[in-house]
């Protein structure tokens, strides 16, 4: 079997208390330029900021490799509140 090795380039996090920490926890080491992105809580806001960003010509110039979704706080569905 061959084996995919990922390496995290993005880290989505809920905008406030949950970004503050994570930067101060990734910033001063990051040396692989993992971009931190604040997002608003919540699945429909989640939602509209991805189909935005999936649009935008950072995103298209630069695809992420891989994204870590941290801080959710629950499930992405509506089905496991």
């Amino acid at each position: 079997m061959n084996s995919i090795k990922l390496q995290i380039d993005h880290i989505l996090v809920p905008q406030g208390a949950e970004y503050q920490a994570v930067s101060r926890v990734i910033e001063p080491n990051n040396s692989k330029k993992i971009k931190i992105i604040p997002v608003s809580a919540g699945i429909e806001p989640l939602k509209n900021y991805l189909k935005q960003w999936q649009q935008s010509q950072e995103f298209l110039e630069n695809r992420p490799n891989a994204i870590l979704l941290m801080g959710l706080g629950g499930s992405l569905s509506a089905k496991y509140r």
